[in-house]
């Protein structure tokens, strides 16, 4: 009974950065303007996406 998923939540079942590969670093030199886009598939209800810059949310 514990175990029961609702139907209408799953995780997503696939996330990327376009353009990079899975765990590749992204090096980017100061006043250097960068625009990534996170893809997000299939998760329900759909993804909310934070970025990160280390340990601190980055927040445009």
């Amino acid at each position: 009974m514990g175990d029961e998923v609702n139907k209408e939540e799953a995780p997503p079942s696939h996330i990327e950065i376009e353009g990079y590969a899975h765990n590749s670093k992204v090096e980017v030199r100061q006043n250097q303007d960068l625009t990534l886009t996170c893809i997000v598939s299939d998760a329900k209800p759909p993804a909310q996406i934070q970025w990160f810059r280390g340990n601190v949310e980055f927040k445009p």
